[in-house]
């Protein structure tokens, strides 16, 4: 039976002249936000009241427009809330309040600053403020003319709002950033240079957990930089076959020494017929194998030593209980610093190691307590706090916590002895910027000693909740039954975190860890999943 024609409030269908076209509120002037609410509340409404299977198709993309039409004028009031939150801080805890409306809605970090970002160009530019609030774009699209306005004078930034807004329904994101672009370079060059020089400054690498014990490595260079990296990439990853002669390959010159060893070896195993990889599994296995070389080493490019963090040398680590790593069951282990990862895998990984054996309590996987009589925890202190907390303790921050500082949660009284103080119970993990925040705006901080569980205290007097994260995966921890169960119950208390050092990671034995590479068509019917959108990445926290 044909679906009935049911016609959509005036409002909502005045700009609706396609059924994918973003809807808009009749005009209203800016300095009259509440009757565009109104607007959008009655459209809201409309919607509401709607039967989705009594409309036909055309009618029922107009509904999708129309609720993102919503969902835009709710982000432009959530603006308003967080300028006004702004406001209260005086400008003095502006950087925090990401942190604050982080917490608030149970998101990143990233995602807090994005919001705080967002709300603070758009009340610089009213234009930009209304064009959110009416529907006339959406909010990726008013976040992407905010990254890029945030680069020029307000008066030439309320310029480009004047071309780009009227096409901005009628664009995709892609295409709006480029038309910004190119409307910031052509209006003044010179301040484009000087965009480029504060763009480099900003240069980093971010690591992003993906699924399926993968990861990706994100770096924002100098473009010149960027195909250095990559051309070294693609010499050493080159067609096995190739030589520095071939002229259908390119090799910029000689590698430094770490990177020549890794390269004869993977053309070693290429001249014994050992080399099956496609050419993208080459580059990220070239990719890697640099740094494993320098990892391996202990070295930086330039032969001088890794710096240490809390005493010790940088590595890498994964977590795995005893059972576990005997094939006694098959419980998860931990990449510290990424995540859980098969089994398998976790065994495979710590097959060449150092170990570090850390007690803990078998019911949540925690790890159990040490003391210290100074005021800097020793190196027993350390690890154990480290190997607890597992990341920093501010509720939804990831960064891991051997890269964080050592705080104390009642602050470090010198009139008292040491020994009362610098215990596992007062200390915990806290990155650079969540220490500032406890140490300068008025967040606070308890915790429990029989639950692990501590709770922050807001500027604002709202408390979240951050539970032990445990150090192992454990099933009594969720309810469920182990596969086997250990004749020593000590085995359980086990948490074995392995540091790869020394060159007893082969790129053979890499390479098989990256999974088999029969496939010659490089898992081409299933590509693997594009890096996130910024509003998706964690901070590198």
């Amino acid at each position: 039976m044909a679906k009935q024609t049911r016609m959509l409030p005036a409002a909502l269908t005045t700009h609706a002249s396609t059924p994918t076209s973003m809807p808009s509120a009749p005009s209203t002037p800016a300095a009259d936000p509440a009757a565009t609410v109104r607007v959008v509340s009655q459209i809201a409404a409309a919607l509401e009241s709607l039967d989705l299977a009594e409309i036909d198709d055309a009618e029922l993309f107009r509904v999708i427009a129309g609720w993102e039409h919503v969902t835009s004028a709710a982000t432009a009031r959530q603006n308003d809330a967080i300028r006004e939150v702004i406001a209260r801080r005086h400008g003095r805890q502006g950087p925090y309040v990401a942190d604050e409306v982080a917490c608030a809605l149970g998101t990143t970090q990233y995602a807090g600053d994005a919001k705080v970002a967002l709300a603070v160009t758009t009340g610089a530019l009213p234009a930009l403020s209304d064009a959110l609030l009416t529907g006339k774009v959406d909010a990726r699209k008013a976040a992407i003319l905010a990254e890029h306005l945030t680069t020029v004078s307000l008066t030439r930034a309320e310029q480009i709002l004047e071309t780009v807004l009227p096409v901005a329904a009628a664009t995709t994101g892609p295409q709006l950033r480029a038309l910004v672009r190119r409307e910031i370079l052509a209006g003044d060059p010179e301040q484009a240079r000087a965009r480029t020089v504060r763009a480099r400054s900003e240069r980093r690498v971010e690591l992003t957990a993906a699924d399926d014990a993968m990861a990706w490595v994100s770096a924002y260079l100098p473009a010149e930089d960027a195909l250095v990296v990559y051309t070294v990439v693609e010499a050493l990853a080159a067609r096995t076959d190739a030589t520095p002669d071939d002229p259908h390959e390119h090799f910029p010159g000689t590698p430094c020494e770490p990177v020549t060893c890794t390269w004869s070896q993977l053309r070693s195993a290429a001249r014994h017929g050992g080399d099956d990889r496609t050419s993208d599994q080459r580059r990220a296995d070239a990719f890697t194998d640099v740094f494993t070389a320098l990892l391996d080493a202990g070295t930086g490019p330039r032969g001088r030593p890794l710096p240490r963090r809390h005493g010790a040398r940088a590595t890498v680590q994964v977590a795995v209980a005893a059972t576990t790593l005997l094939g006694l069951d098959q419980l998860p282990g931990e990449l510290v610093g990424y995540g859980p990862i098969p089994a398998p895998l976790a065994r495979q990984i710590a097959q060449d190691a150092t170990w570090m054996r850390v007690l803990t309590d078998p019911a949540t996987g925690v790890a159990l307590e040490h003391g210290t009589t100074r005021y800097r925890p020793g190196a027993d202190l350390t690890r154990t706090v480290i190997a607890r907390d597992v990341t920093c303790t501010f509720p939804g921050c990831r960064r891991p916590a051997g890269r964080c500082d050592l705080d104390h949660i009642v602050p470090f009284d010198p009139t008292r002895p040491a020994a009362e103080q610098t215990v596992e119970d007062n200390l915990h993990a806290l990155c650079r910027r969540h220490h500032r925040a406890k140490t300068h705006t008025g967040w606070g901080v308890t915790r429990e000693s029989a639950t692990g569980r501590t709770t922050w205290t807001s500027p604002a007097g709202l408390t979240y909740a951050r539970s032990p994260v445990p150090v192992i995966y454990t099933p009594a921890a969720t309810g469920r039954t182990r596969l086997t169960d250990s004749a020593d119950p000590q085995a359980s208390l086990d948490r074995t975190p392995t540091t790869r050092r020394g060159p007893t990671s082969t790129s053979a034995t890499r390479r098989s860890a990256r999974g088999s590479q029969s496939d010659p068509t490089g898992g081409r019917d299933h590509p693997p999943p594009r890096p996130p959108s910024p509003s998706d990445r964690p901070p590198p926290f």
